[in-house]
């Protein structure tokens, strides 16, 4: 709620998320599943432009989902080839249109990783990130961009 006498002091927001994971031994290999969706919904309010003085308002509802799977040969007699793991992600996030930070956002990404121990990981990825803007002033201004990028973790 908004405060006491103020124009938005109605306002409220509804939110849920659903986590999912899938973990299974298929010897020799382990499948790893894992997805979750977010849902936010907060009342549509009048909002003023900076730029020229205008009220304006949109529908306030944002929403995000990702989805991975990971593939991994625990059960190999190799120690170097159980320690690799191949793993593909997909994520995607909607933002109000109309609103100063609306649009999609879609990456993809598949990574080879390489696990030192249970804690430690070298993980190598290609991400492909499509962009398409629907903010007020700026609705269908798309970007893309690809990375390579290599990361270094350790569960402390």
């Amino acid at each position: 709620m908004g405060d006491a006498g103020a124009p938005d002091h109605s306002a409220y927001e509804k939110a849920f998320a659903i986590d999912l994971q899938y973990v299974k031994l298929f010897s020799p290999f382990l499948v790893n599943i894992k997805g979750q969706y977010n849902n936010i919904f907060i009342t549509s309010e009048q909002f003023t432009n900076a730029a020229d003085s205008s009220v304006y308002t949109f529908d306030n509802l944002s929403t995000s989902l990702f989805a991975q799977a990971s593939i991994r040969p625990t059960g190999s007699s190799s120690k170097g080839l159980k320690n690799f793991e191949l793993a593909y992600r997909y994520s995607t996030s909607v933002a109000p249109s109309g609103s100063l930070w609306g649009g999609k956002t879609d990456i993809s990404e598949a990574a080879v990783l390489y696990w030192l121990n249970w804690r430690t990981v070298i993980k190598c990825a290609y991400q492909w990130n499509n962009n398409n803007s629907t903010a007020l002033g700026s609705q269908g201004v798309q970007t893309q961009s690809n990375t390579l990028f290599v990361q270094f973790s350790i569960q402390l």
